[in-house]
């Protein structure tokens, strides 16, 4: 079915079980790559392992606002927000929320 050696194991994704796509991650790294992996975290402290997942967090959430810009280059930084909000969260919530999108954006929120 898959490539020798990958390892396929389904994840939860919000955005792909809101539009009934299978999600599956691909594991191709080195069993060795993968123990020392596993043992420097491990030795993490909660605060290095909190601080390592928040970075993670800002970085995904860059990146996947940055697609959006992408794909709606015309589009102001709160339709930008509001867009990611009903892809991450639902349209539900983005609706809820846009009411009060002229705050979105401001003192560092995005």
């Amino acid at each position: 079915m898959g490539s020798p050696g990958v390892t396929r194991r389904p994840v939860l994704h919000t955005v792909a079980s809101a539009a009934k796509l299978p999600i599956v991650m691909l594991d191709d790294t080195h069993p060795e790559a993968r123990r020392v992996q596993m043992e420097r975290l491990a030795r993490m402290s909660s605060v290095e392992k909190f601080a390592m997942v928040e970075e993670l967090t800002a970085m995904t959430t860059f990146v996947s606002r940055q697609a959006i810009r992408e794909t709606m280059p015309e589009a102001s930084e709160q339709q930008v927000i509001l867009r990611w909000i009903e892809l991450v969260y639902g349209r539900d919530l983005a609706a809820r929320v846009a009411p009060f999108a002229e705050r979105l954006g401001r003192h560092g929120a995005q």
